[in-house]
């Protein structure tokens, strides 16, 4: 998979500006501040539909502006064109109420399970590299932006399942309240259950399949800490729900842990791994990706590093750059910290 070309318009701090890209090795050196951050930010959303940066669209729009719009084109390996479209509003446009969110594939408005998941990318980024150090919420995040690409079903039980998941804990509260009965919730706990083994059973598949998956000089153990969902666990969980008004259990509960062989030993990387060890997990990790969406999509993804080079060593650097050789990849860097191994 190639992309060839994006266009920005109004979107963060790039009032209208065009790149063209090539196979292989794409590197943008520039400042900080300087906006490089919002290419590779841009590319993500085209293939996600998630940013790691913003929590709401209206972060994207450029000041003053009413609409950003980000497209891209790409080919895939034999050779076809897609052009993706995003746009973005503050809910009002030229005057009348619209989605905050617009799709667009080859100029046709789409849902967004069917235009995210088409470009495939592997993104990396500074954030991730607290991936070992910030709980079970980034590491979710992580998993379902790899299985969003590779399953148009889990995009959709994984939309379901928020949804069921907002609703219900509203109803928590409105039972405690004394503004709901018991048998308000029958039809959300179904979805819950239908929707939560969609997802159990899809992060069960890669986990299972990236414990397999030999380190670069380390030895891993990949567990998936799984919070089973039930009628009997709902049921269960039943008085603590309503203390909390939460729901507490379900795959939004889940974690991932994972393990570094020392000695005869197996030790969690996030407790006990030096800042060294978990950024080569993270490597590890983000490289089986590529793998993995190869495997399951029959397309290489295009690799995405956001300024993520002055953060890792020399071997970590080697390894991207390997990678980076088998498929197209797309770097940002600051200047002074331009890699030797890409003169």
């Amino acid at each position: 998979m190639i992309i060839t070309g994006l266009w920005l318009q109004h979107f963060r701090n790039i009032s209208d500006h065009t790149w063209s890209f090539e196979p292989g090795l794409n590197v943008f050196t520039a400042p900080n501040g300087s906006g490089k951050s919002n290419l590779i930010e841009s590319l993500a959303l085209l293939s996600t539909g998630q940013s790691w940066r913003a929590k709401q669209t209206d972060e994207l729009i450029e000041w003053d502006e009413e609409l950003a719009r980000v497209m891209a084109k790409f080919q895939d390996e034999k050779g076809d064109e897609t052009k993706l479209e995003q746009l973005f509003t503050h809910g009002i446009l030229q005057g009348k109420k619209t989605n905050k969110r617009l799709y667009r594939v080859n100029g046709v408005s789409r849902r967004a399970s069917d235009a995210t998941g088409q470009l495939l990318t592997v993104v990396f980024t500074p954030e991730d590299m607290e991936l070992f150090q910030s709980g079970g919420t980034a590491r979710r995040h992580l998993l379902d932006t790899l299985l969003d690409q590779v399953s148009i079903e889990y995009r959709r039980a994984r939309k379901n399942y928020d949804k069921a998941l907002r609703r219900r804990n509203r109803l928590l509260r409105a039972l405690r309240e004394g503004e709901a009965q018991r048998q308000d919730f029958f039809y959300w706990d179904q979805l819950l259950i239908d929707n939560g083994e969609i997802l159990h059973q899809a992060r069960a598949e890669f986990l299972h399949w990236l414990d397999q998956q030999p380190g670069f000089k380390e030895e891993y153990q990949v567990e998936y800490d799984h919070s089973i969902i039930s009628e009997e666990r709902i049921k269960k969980y039943e008085r603590a729900e309503l203390s909390t008004g939460y729901t507490l259990v379900g795959p939004h509960k889940d974690d991932v842990i994972v393990r570094v062989k020392r000695g005869s030993e197996w030790r969690d990387i996030e407790r006990y791994g030096s800042r060294g060890e978990q950024r080569l997990a993270l490597a590890w990790w983000k490289l089986s990706e590529v793998q993995y969406i190869e495997q399951k999509r029959q397309e290489l993804p295009v690799l995405l590093l956001d300024d993520v080079f002055s953060e890792l060593d020399e071997m970590n650097q080697e390894l991207i750059q390997d990678a980076a050789t088998r498929s197209q990849a797309i770097i940002t860097t600051v200047e002074e910290g331009y890699p030797s191994l890409f003169e």
